[in-house]
C-alpha cells in the first residue's frame, strides 16, 4: 500500500524522516510526506486551512501514484494517510474531502494522532494566560488573515512585528529561527487588548470574520469512505486529550465509525 505520512517539510530533512521511511518501507510501503503550500513552494502556508491541507494530502497520493507509473515501480492501489497534531488534522480533513475530491483513490484507512481539531472552544482557553503556547495563536491568525484576505481591524499588538512569522519556522532546520524565539509569550506584547478581549470572550464585535474562520475548519461529522483511528495521549499538554475525547464523541454522535485509543503517558511528540 501507498502510505501519506501528513507531515510539514521539516520531517524530510532530519532524523523524524529517517525513521518513518525505515518503519513503512520495512513493511513493504512507500512513504509520502507532503509539502503543504507555503513550505515546499513560496507564498504564505495557510496553516490549520481544512481544504487546502486535506486536498494537498490527496494530491501527494495522486502524484506518487504518477511518480511510480513514471518509476515502472509496482504498487497495489490501496492507500492509507495518517498525521500528528497539524497532520493529524490534515488528515481528517483528507477524510472529508476523499468522496468528493478524489474518489478515484482507494484510501483503506485514516489515523490521526492527537489532531488539531481548529475548535474555538478548544483554542479560546488559550488566550486567557501567558506562555509557548501562544506561537501557535500567531501562526493560526497569521494565516488565517492571509488566507482569507481578511480586511477588519488588526489583531496585533503595535509593536509586534508580524512578518517575523513568515521568517522562521517551529523547529530549527539549519540553524535558522524559530517561532519562539520572535512570538511573544506576553497575550499582551502578541495581541491588541481589543482583540484579546473579543477571542477571551467570544463576542467578537468588528472582529466577527475571525470567528467565522474557526467554524469554516472545525473537524466536524462526515460521510465515513474508510475506518478512522485517533490516538491521544493522556500527558498532551499542546492537545488536550478532553479535547480530543470531545471532539470523537461530537463525531459518533454525528453517526461517524471512530476508534478512540488514549495512549498512558503519551505526550504530543512521543
Amino acid at each position: 500500500p501507498l502510505y501519506s505520512s501528513a507531515a510539514s517539510d521539516v520531517y524530510k530533512r532530519q532524523v523524524y524522516g529517517t525513521g518513518l521511511a525505515g518503519l513503512f518501507g520495512a513493511r513493504g510501503m512507500v512513504g509520502v510526506a507532503p509539502d503543504y503550500p507555503g513550505l515546499g513552494t513560496t507564498g504564505g502556508h495557510p496553516y490549520l486551512v481544512a481544504e487546502i491541507e486535506g486536498r494537498a494530502v490527496l494530491d501527494s497520493l495522486r502524484a506518487a501514484q504518477q511518480l511510480s507509473r513514471w518509476l515502472e515501480v509496482p504498487l497495489s492501489g490501496r492507500f492509507a494517510t495518517t498525521g500528528l497534531s497539524q497532520g493529524g488534522h490534515a488528515t481528517l480533513a483528507a477524510a472529508m474531502e476523499h468522496d468528493a475530491y478524489a474518489p478515484e483513490l482507494d484510501i483503506r484507512a485514516f489515523a490521526a494522532a492527537a489532531p488539531a481539531s481548529a475548535w474555538l472552544e478548544h483554542w479560546r482557553p488559550g488566550a486567557t494566560f501567558d506562555g509557548e503556547h501562544l506561537v501557535y495563536h500567531a501562526l493560526l491568525f497569521r494565516a488565517w488573515t492571509q488566507h482569507y484576505s481578511y480586511e477588519g481591524p488588526s489583531p496585533w499588538a503595535a509593536d509586534f512585528d508580524v512578518t517575523a512569522l513568515s521568517r522562521a519556522c517551529i523547529f530549527s532546520i539549519r540553524d535558522n529561527e524559530v517561532l519562539s524565539q520572535v512570538v511573544p509569550q506576553v497575550r499582551s506584547e502578541l495581541f491588541n487588548a481589543e482583540f484579546l478581549d473579543a477571542y477571551s470572550t467570544g463576542e467578537w464585535g468588528e472582529y466577527a470574520e475571525l470567528g467565522e474562520y474557526f467554524s469554516a475548519n472545525r473537524v466536524r461529522a462526515f460521510s465515513q469512505s474508510a475506518p478512522l483511528r485517533i490516538y491521544q495521549g493522556d500527558a498532551d499538554e499542546t492537545v488536550l486529550e478532553a479535547d480530543t475525547a470531545q471532539m470523537v464523541a461530537a463525531l459518533r454522535d454525528g453517526g461517524m465509525d471512530v476508534e478512540y485509543e488514549v495512549v498512558e503517558g503519551g505526550t504530543h511528540l512521543n
